[in-house]
């Protein structure tokens, strides 16, 4: 068994750094959507969290970054790093595909 260790790493000053989680419940198709975001101080800022309908996993891990994004621009913090532990996410996002099947399009 591998693991991925991480640390963690302050975005830079004057910038955000958001933090994006998603939870899944098979049996009913409900997810968790987590959202926290903090300065280079480390200093809470804002964060959210919602109960959404998924379809897997992926659209709700994919559902926290849409919704991260549209409320960090909302809040005017334009100069922002995301952090996800979805594995899946990050992969999906930076495989290059055709942009009429690009996950991220489909939201």
């Amino acid at each position: 068994m591998s693991s991925i260790s991480s640390v963690r790493v302050p975005p830079d000053r004057g910038g955000v750094k958001i933090n994006i989680d998603a939870s899944f419940e098979y049996s009913s198709s409900r997810s968790g959507i987590e959202v926290v975001m903090r300065n280079s101080l480390g200093a809470l800022l804002d964060g959210f969290f919602f109960s959404h309908w998924s379809l897997f996993p992926l659209a709700a891990e994919g559902q926290a970054l849409v919704s991260a994004l549209q409320f960090a621009i909302s809040r005017n913090f334009l100069h922002a790093s995301v952090e996800t532990d979805s594995l899946q996410l990050v992969t999906a996002l930076s495989q290059e595909a055709d942009a009429s099947r690009s996950f991220v399009q489909s939201y």
